[in-house]
């Protein structure tokens, strides 16, 4: 995430690339397709079962919110972002969409459909 982070903050599209991080799942192969994300498999999985690394993984996703949400607020600021939505919002649509994706990839392992599904949500960051 640090990585990613650096590279938001290094872009001069930074919305763009968070749209190219989404999409870019739609290419991955179907063995990643059907293992989905371990954070998102971690809260659906560990719900009342252990409730220290359901916390930790939930944080995670937050942390990952929290990115999102900021890179939002500078770009509407900056007047690349024309979204009237929030961008607190705008944060919390990206995480449904990762953890919605990473269902929807194992039953849809197919580049294709992924792509169309991924494009749709992302029409909101315009």
């Amino acid at each position: 995430m640090n990585q990613f982070k650096e590279l938001l903050e290094r872009s001069e599209q930074p919305i763009e690339l968070i749209k190219n991080f989404f999409l870019g799942i739609a290419d991955e192969g179907e063995k990643s397709h059907k293992k989905g994300c371990i954070v998102a498999n971690t809260i659906v999985e560990m719900t009342f079962v252990d409730e220290d690394l359901e916390k930790e993984a939930a944080q995670i996703l937050k942390d990952t919110e929290a990115l999102y949400t900021n890179t939002i607020i500078s770009e509407q600021r900056k007047g690349n972002l024309q979204s009237a939505i929030s961008a607190d919002v705008l944060g919390k649509h990206l995480i449904t969409l990762w953890c919605g994706i990473n269902s929807s990839r194992r039953i849809y392992p197919d580049r294709n459909i992924l792509h169309q599904q991924i494009e749709l949500q992302l029409q909101i960051l315009q």
